[in-house]
């Protein structure tokens, strides 16, 4: 392996490399987040949205969430959003391409390392740059785990061949880059689980160029070992990546991802892998049609294809070994294709996609080994380091990978030119329909949206997942009915759809079916138990129901999902409002308010729990907050009105109960206005305020009572009506089960006004009597001052 240029070259190829790849890419951070699985892996997803935090790393290495385990990938993401926010996609955007130039220099440098030739190692490197095909891996956000898992795949390679160089040296320092080897390994499998084939990739290594296995003649400068010593080297490695393997099925397989072997036998996935191989090859060769999504279809294909198929892969196949000994990179390359695309070929099904172009990131290096050092075989001597022939196909090759890729890029702006180019590609695809009609909700253009949906579901009646999206997007638009029927479609399609069944809870908790919705959220929780969502909506129903203390633990967990999550703290402060414990509440209420600063409902909490506190002076600019934040909340004009009440600021509480019924012509509302008025010595206006308030609510014991004492007791006579004031004191106290002293004591003293002295002194006495029992004793005093005036034959006027 010798070195044929010099450091100042190499120098000068990372340079190129890099500032042409900077510029073929640098649009992207212009462009949006993509509507497909970057709200699951940023802009919706609530751990990652906190940034960086010792909770979110928690999350990230416990959570199965996107159906893999890979918690560097999601600190990736938070990293990136502790750094640009969400607002500006750009700075998401450039981080993987900034990844995808590294891993451009790495790749170099690895191969250059391995194989001591600098000018093939650069072109490798520039057609992994440049390729058309890798597009997807970088400009889409969400794949950020395929240029990060790529990224330490590459570190692992450096790492291991200064392993080899030590310890065929047998020097000491080997052990530690053997660590060192492990650690990078152990990486990429947390970045992305497609890693697992990476030991046998060493392997390959060991094979050629390295030629450390000891039946090849070579003349590599390592030590040669037999196999099974090579084998057992790795060892360590095929228990991470058993490890990687074991997890990454359960988490797929818990997450729906992992498709049925019924739907699709094995048979089927062998063909479709043979055509997948084939498929990359082919985009590799020629890369037109590229595109987002290729959607997996259960038709049988015509039996002449599939012979075909087996004769081209198998024809490869032996022609590779047949040439193992002339051109060993040939075998190196093909098993390196082969192999690394294992655990994404179909196999083991996951997904609804035929083949997928990021799946071809590493995967094609193997091919552009042997395209490369073929080249350079054939027609430039084994040489790359002048102009030769080689040169004549590899110039223009280049050149058109960085055109076809400037071509392609801009196709991944948003989402409506991303799926409108899926279309393109792939006709009658209802995954693009909906997507797009996903994408037409998010931009308010409801009636677009309507027509994919509609496409989408002529393509897909049965599709659990459209069925879904439509639902979405008639509850979008406040068509409630409309959407559970289609939430209903979807479940009866697929009960597993975690997202249905939290989105028809919602429906149903709008709708008052507070049972039925707690039964969704909870079938939601079961699919997805780690949705903060799921879990405050969940406790906001058990709440309604007075399930406090259920309420109360799902409360707890959201906010252990997600600790910054202010509408789960509201929650739980008005649970502990609820249970007796305003303090608590409290401080419930503050750290919502601290986390979302204009959170109106909070501010109107807040102020509820201080004035239980009596704190009223207190919470009084909480209810005007609450107020400038939400102008049409009427229950914050009222309990500002309580607050101006209970101060005895009559004229503030009756401009703020007065605004309260602009919004809202509510019976108590009425009646407490009545109350302020009455106080106020405004006696007509209470009566007026009474009577509209019974109008209302007939039953409603506070105005009933209110204004049968105004009819039984005001010391105007105009005023005064004993046989009304009695049958609206009798009403009142029937209602209220003649048990509360106030209701009693208005009774006997409409008794009295009416005439009724006997009834007036019996009704005083129980009074007194229940007032005694209470400890009332103010109550029983008064009570015992009324009977003697009846039983002087005269009535009670304040």
């Amino acid at each position: 392996m010798q070195r044929t240029a010099e450091p100042r070259h190499a120098r000068i190829i990372c340079v190129v490399l890099a500032l042409v790849t900077l510029a073929l890419y640098l649009p992207v951070v212009g462009y949006d987040f993509i509507l497909f699985d970057d709200p699951a892996y940023i802009t919706e997803n609530p751990h990652v949205l906190q940034g960086l935090t010792p909770s979110g790393m928690v999350w990230a290495f416990t959570t199965g969430e996107a159906s893999n385990w890979h918690p560097l990938a999601w600190l990736s993401g938070m990293l990136d959003v502790q750094i640009y926010g969400v607002a500006h996609p750009g700075g998401h955007h450039l981080t993987s391409v900034l990844f995808h130039i590294v891993n451009a220099l790495l790749l170099f440098v690895v191969l250059r390392r391995f194989t001591g030739a600098l000018w093939r190692s650069a072109v490798v490197a520039a057609l992994f740059a440049w390729h058309p095909i890798h597009i997807e891996s970088v400009a889409w956000i969400a794949e950020r785990k395929d240029v990060l898992s790529t990224f330490f795949w590459l570190l692992t390679l450096l790492a291991y061949h200064r392993y080899v160089k030590e310890s065929s040296a047998q020097s000491p320092q080997a052990k530690k880059y053997y660590a060192r080897t492990l650690i990078l390994f152990a990486c990429g499998l947390m970045s992305k689980p497609m890693l697992v084939t990476l030991p046998f990739v060493l392997l390959l290594l060991d094979y050629w160029p390295l030629g450390r296995f000891a039946e090849i003649p070579t003349a590599s400068p390592f030590r040669k070992l037999d196999w099974l010593k090579l084998l057992r080297e790795k060892i360590p490695m095929f228990c991470l990546t058993l490890g990687s393997c074991i997890v990454t099925y359960l988490v797929q397989k818990k997450g729906g991802a992992v498709l049925e072997v019924e739907k699709f036998p094995m048979s089927f996935r062998i063909v479709n892998a043979m055509f997948a191989y084939l498929g990359y090859l082919e985009k590799m060769i020629w890369p037109s049609g590229l595109t987002i999504f290729y959607p997996l279809t259960g038709g049988a294909r015509p039996v002449a294809q599939i012979v075909a198929a087996v004769l081209i892969l198998l024809g490869i196949s032996v022609a590779a070994v047949y040439l193992v000994r002339q051109r060993p990179y040939f075998l190196f390359g093909w098993l390196w294709f082969l192999g690394v695309l294992v655990p994404v070929i179909g196999l083991v099904q996951v997904g609804s996609q035929s083949m997928a172009d990021r799946y071809s990131y590493m995967s094609l290096v193997g091919i552009f080994i042997i395209i490369v050092w073929g080249l350079a075989d054939l027609l430039g001597n084994g040489r790359l380091n002048r102009l030769n022939a080689a040169w004549a196909i590899l110039i223009p090759a280049l050149t058109a990978c960085v055109v076809l890729t400037a071509h392609n890029l801009p196709y991944w702006k948003n989402t409506e030119t991303l799926f409108r180019r899926n279309l393109e590609v792939v006709r009658d695809n209802s995954t693009a329909h909906m997507n797009l009609g996903v994408y037409y909700d998010h931009t308010h253009k409801p009636k677009e949206a309507e027509r994919e949906f509609t496409a989408a579901l002529n393509l897909q009646p049965h599709s659990g997942l459209v069925l879904s999206a439509v639902g979405l997007h008639y509850a979008q638009q406040g068509e409630m009915t409309n959407a559970a029927v289609f939430y209903n479609n979807a479940l009866s399609e697929d009960p597993s759809l975690s997202d249905a069944h939290y989105n028809l809870g919602n429906v149903l908790a709008g709708e008052g079916k507070l049972v039925e919705a707690a039964d969704q959220y909870q079938q939601a929780l079961r699919s997805k138990p780690d949705s903060p969502d799921a879990h405050n909506n969940y406790g906001a129903v058990l709440l309604r129901l007075g399930r406090l203390t259920e309420a109360l633990d799902q409360f707890k967990e959201a906010l252990r999902l997600q600790p910054d999550y202010p509408e789960a703290q509201d929650q739980l402060g008005s649970v502990f409002l609820k249970l007796g414990h305003p303090e608590v509440a409290q401080l419930h209420y503050e750290a919502a308010i601290r986390l979302k600063p204009d959170f109106a409902h909070a501010q109107l909490q807040l102020g509820l729990a201080l004035a239980e506190q009596n704190y009223i002076q207190e919470a009084i600019p909480r209810f005007q907050t609450a107020i400038k934040l939400e102008p049409t909340n009427d229950d914050a004009y009222f309990n500002l009105a309580a607050a101006y009440t209970a101060l005895k600021r009559y004229g503030e509480a009756e401009q703020a109960f007065g605004e309260s019924l602009c919004l809202n012509p509510d019976a108590q509302t009425y009646a407490r206005l009545a109350g302020v008025l009455q106080s106020d010595g405004k006696t007509d206006a209470a009566i007026q305020n009474y009577r509209k308030a019974l109008q209302l609510r007939p039953d409603s014991v506070k105005a009933l009572q209110g204004l049968a004492w105004i009819l039984a007791a005001s010391n105007n006579a105009q005023f005064r009506n004993g046989a009304e004031a009695v049958k609206l004191a009798e009403h009142a106290n029937d209602l209220s089960g003649q048990k509360q002293l106030l209701n009693l004591m208005t009774l006997d003293v409409a008794y009295a006004e009416a005439g009724r002295f006997e009834d007036a002194i019996k009704t005083a006495q129980q009074v007194r009597q229940l007032a005694t029992a209470q400890n009332q004793k103010d109550f029983a005093d008064k009570a015992s001052q009324r009977i003697a005036l009846y039983q002087s034959g005269k009535a009670f006027h304040e």
